[in-house]
């Protein structure tokens, strides 16, 4: 199977023109939150439109930047993660949507008991999956994916507690600093791709045991990151 995910698009989607054959013969689209400009859900259903020409087969997850009627559409359209599980083939997909409380007070933020009832929602759905796969727009506290300058951490600790709790096959989420990062939380592997309008996006394919977890870049296919190579 074999899956794209976006972060940060925020209508900017010039680089699928790069793209189009790679997203027209994926299994599957995900968005990881921050769809939008302006965070409403009009925004959204362009951006959703657009790669429905190409490919169908979309999930995702509202971002800190877009709003709650970016949730609501989502959610009307079957295509919401936030507090859900879907499976797809064998592989069990949830997610958590939103940004979680900081000191930047962005426009869509949740507390963490949010988060926890959410994250229970969803995996409990999908929890018996040959391989979970977690989309969250917010990363997990202290990892390399919700560093900022000065090695300051800004991510969810109910996120990292729930890791170790239920570990994931697979992390996804946001990038907070606008920069590809990765980490590994024992068997669990975590990507942020940088955003979407850079070029940056993530591939996972589940037959292809070189290129297993992968960021790649719309306008330099020789830029890739090899996140983990299958055994």
């Amino acid at each position: 199977m074999k899956i794209i995910a976006f972060s940060n698009v925020q209508m900017h989607l010039d680089p699928i023109k790069e793209i189009r054959d790679e997203v027209i013969n994926s299994d599957l689209i995900l968005l990881i939150g921050n769809i939008t400009r302006q965070g409403t859900w009009i925004e959204a259903k362009k951006v959703v439109d657009i790669l429905k020409l190409l490919n169908p087969n979309i999930y995702g997850v509202m971002g800190s930047f877009d709003s709650e009627t970016v949730q609501d559409f989502l959610e009307s359209e079957g295509l919401s993660l936030h507090g859900q599980g879907r499976k797809v083939k064998n592989i069990g997909f949830y997610g958590l949507g939103a940004g979680n409380r900081t000191l930047f007070h962005r426009p869509f933020e949740i507390g963490e008991k949010e988060v926890s009832l959410r994250l229970e929602e969803g995996y409990h759905q999908i929890q018996d999956s040959e391989t979970i796969i977690l989309v969250s727009h917010t990363s997990p506290y202290n990892s390399k994916l919700d560093e900022i300058s000065m090695a300051k951490h800004v991510g969810s600790r109910m996120i990292r507690s729930f890791i170790f709790k239920h570990p994931p096959n697979i992390f996804l989420s946001s990038s907070v600093d606008r920069i590809a990062r990765s980490d590994r939380f024992g068997m669990t592997y975590l990507a942020s791709p940088g955003p979407f309008e850079t070029g940056d996006y993530l591939v996972i394919d589940t037959e292809d045991k070189d290129h297993h977890l992968i960021i790649k870049n719309a306008y330099d296919p020789n830029k890739k990151t090899i996140l983990y190579k299958s055994q």
